[in-house]
């Protein structure tokens, strides 16, 4: 193909691929992002209110005061902690944010795997990704072998 495209071609090709990767790169995640928003938004609402209900029912704090009392400050602390994640914000508005954090490389948390390896524990979404990425590497060059094993005969 480069030899094709001959000297001043290479140059306009590279200028072509360097212009209209990140374009798609940028509207591959806003559609992933906003097909998934929705989705984990309600993951996570559900899982906010089954956390806070949890910790103000079993917190001693509060165990003198009725249910009631207990279920008006767990919809308040859940509706704090909504508006502190964003997650009463339109749609629209949230593609966006999960966006610029998803390509600004700002700390992502799990809420459910943690690392290993690295920092045992740590919910770092990145560092979970990192330490799996030589597992990845090897299942990778295992199948291309057995692949081109089976495919030269």
């Amino acid at each position: 193909m480069f030899l094709a495209l001959g000297g001043g071609g290479v140059l306009r090709w590279i200028v072509s691929k360097l212009l209209t990767i990140p374009v798609v790169l940028l509207v591959v995640v806003l559609v992933l992002v906003s097909l998934t928003s929705g989705i984990m938004d309600q993951i996570m609402m559900k899982q906010i209110e089954v956390e806070i209900s949890r910790s103000v029912i079993t917190n001693p704090q509060y165990a003198n005061l009725p249910m009631e009392q207990k279920m008006k400050i767990a919809e308040r602390m859940k509706e704090e902690l909504i508006k502190a994640l964003g997650l009463d914000k339109p749609w629209y508005v949230k593609v966006f944010m999960y966006t610029y954090s998803l390509l600004t490389f700002k700390p992502i948390y799990a809420r459910v795997l943690t690392t290993r390896i690295i920092d045992p524990g740590s919910p770092n979404a990145y560092l979970i990704v990192f330490e799996r990425i030589p597992f990845t590497v090897v299942l990778f060059t295992t199948s291309a072998i057995v692949t081109l094993c089976f495919a030269i005969p």
